[in-house]
């Protein structure tokens, strides 16, 4: 009767017959490290605990995320207030569904470039944070970038001011 460890749920089984557990699956006799088993790495028969580092490395990936994300955020957010504040956005999808529904078909069309922008910069936005989400360690979370001036290009001609009553500035 011996002591085995499965490979992938780390399950240790003890007094149990070698033979009846594949060696594909199951360490047969291995050395069993002390701590918990949630911190065991297992590379081909040898079961080991993790380094401090180790242990600490989804801590800091989690932490490097979320400083990550909140300087996209915060990049996103600079990058709009140069064309408008979201309140200004918020007041052009309202005056654009207003000449929708008085059939101001030209009036509508005239807001439509800047809800495309403003939807462009949101969808930019989602794909970078999604990058960070996805990242697998530090280098490639901070390579996401966070300048937005490349999409300068899609912006419309004109633009709004919606100080002045939605009309529009040279």
């Amino acid at each position: 009767m011996a002591t085995v460890i499965n490979r992938t749920t780390r399950q240790v089984l003890r007094s149990v017959n070698e033979p009846d557990y594949p060696l594909s699956d199951w360490i047969w006799s291995p050395v069993l490290p002390g701590g918990d088993p949630k911190y065991w790495i297992i590379k081909g028969d040898t079961v080991r605990v993790m380094t401090p580092a180790e242990k600490n490395e989804p801590a800091a990936l989690k932490r490097w995320r979320s400083e990550q994300r909140q300087l996209l955020s915060d990049a996103r957010d600079d990058y709009l207030d140069t064309w408008y504040s979201l309140n200004d956005f918020l007041a052009l999808r309202v005056e654009q569904v207003r000449a929708l529904a008085e059939g101001k078909t030209n009036r509508a069309a005239y807001f439509r470039p800047w809800i495309l922008f403003h939807d462009a910069i949101l969808g930019e936005y989602k794909t970078r944070r999604k990058a960070i989400r996805n990242a697998a360690n530090h280098n490639a979370i901070f390579a996401v970038s966070l300048d937005f001036s490349p999409l300068d290009a899609q912006a419309p001609a004109t633009k709004i001011n919606i100080a002045d009553g939605l009309g529009v500035n040279n």
